[in-house]
């Protein structure tokens, strides 16, 4: 016991010593007169509570997470797309119960349909999203406009209608801000190379906005694919609409967050070999030539500055994964549009689509 409170003793003098010299705690107006900036009025911070009330309620009423952090103005922004997006999908059933068989109700369905997925379902997510990173907007990109680059890649592509799961891509993009051009070919790994394919799409934005990202774009994609194996050909000619535009001018905690969307009407025509293992000519007559409607609509956003992060929802039934449906016993079908995940963090690339099937693509960009 003595030699305990010896201990204390001839600690005592230290701990006083290290209490003198603790940091002592500012007051407000010392830490604004060193230049301390409080966070604006204007500007709330995100909140754990505000993300599960955007989850439920706020599926059936969207915008709810945004009212719970006080930014009440994008919440009735997000509450408006939610219902005009609701108000679409009873429009399309409308039109489907009519069960038009002419094309352009046909097609009218299907856009209106695809809008009420985008409105209904993004505004949820972007509600979500809002509440919980709160007023802040997200990353800008590091990425210049003028941009030139080279990217190679592995792609697995996992659908009932072929067996040509293993491909080997590369592609070449240049793009000069008013103007882009971007050219790429698509290999089956077989020692035959019983799969090709080589794709261009070249493109002007013809209107641009304050903010350069800001655009809309005329553009022309054109595709060829060769299979060998079943001795088929096809060309595709899609010309195309694209606009992009920041969300975050109207939505203020949704800033750098772009909704991207292209519709287009494209042309496919087919040619079939009378020869084994070969295909027809480029030029040689088609057998047929299908029409069809293309409507992709993406939102991006940059979660640092160096990496990039895309959603998209398609209606494209040229490509390998197509939508997928549910019958529901002979009642009616329900056409699930194909989702797709890109994802870029500095030379790395990822992109997943999933509907009847799946692909994966994992590739490596460099700038050129």
């Amino acid at each position: 016991m003595r030699v305990l409170l010896c201990l204390v003793v001839s600690l005592a003098p230290f701990a006083a010593t290290a209490q003198s010299d603790a940091p002592r705690t500012k007051t407000l107006s010392e830490s604004l007169d060193e230049d301390y900036r409080q966070r604006p009025g204007a500007s709330h911070p995100g909140s754990v509570k505000g993300g599960g009330v955007a989850f439920f309620p706020g599926f059936l009423v969207h915008g709810l997470g945004h009212l719970y952090i006080d930014e009440d103005a994008s919440g009735y922004w997000l509450m408006g797309a939610g219902f005009l997006g609701a108000g679409l999908y009873l429009a399309e059933g409308m039109i489907d119960r009519r069960r038009y068989d002419a094309a352009v109700p046909n097609l009218a369905r299907r856009i209106i349909g695809h809008e009420a997925m985008v409105l209904f379902m993004g505004s949820w997510l972007a509600d979500m999203a809002g509440s919980l990173k709160g007023s802040a907007p997200f990353a800008e990109s590091a990425l210049p406009l003028r941009r030139s680059s080279y990217a190679f890649s592995y792609r697995y592509v996992g659908n009932a209608s072929h067996s040509f799961y293993h491909r080997a891509c590369t592609k070449v993009a240049f793009d000069w801000e008013r103007f882009y051009f971007e050219t790429d070919l698509e290999l089956h790994l077989d020692w035959a190379l019983e799969f090709r394919g080589i794709g261009l799409d070249t493109g002007a934005r013809i209107i641009r906005g304050r903010n350069p990202r800001n655009h809309l774009a005329i553009g022309l994609a054109v595709r060829r694919e060769e299979d060998r194996r079943h001795e088929v050909a096809a060309s595709e000619f899609l010309p195309y609409v694209q606009w992009q535009a920041d969300v975050g001018t109207v939505i203020r905690s949704l800033r750098n967050l772009y909704l991207v969307s292209r519709l287009g009407y494209g042309l496919t025509g087919y040619q079939f070999s009378s020869r084994p293992a070969s295909v027809p000519a480029l030029v040689s007559d088609h057998d047929f030539i299908d029409q069809w409607l293309f409507l992709e609509t993406c939102f991006s956003l940059n979660p640092s500055q160096s990496s990039r992060m895309g959603v998209f929802l398609a209606m494209d039934p040229s490509v390998d994964v197509v939508a997928s449906q549910i019958d529901f016993d002979g009642k009616g079908r329900l056409q699930i549009e194909l989702v797709r995940l890109e994802f870029e963090y500095r030379h790395l690339q990822l992109d997943w689509s999933i509907g009847a099937g799946m692909s994966l693509n994992v590739g490596l960009e460099f700038d050129l």
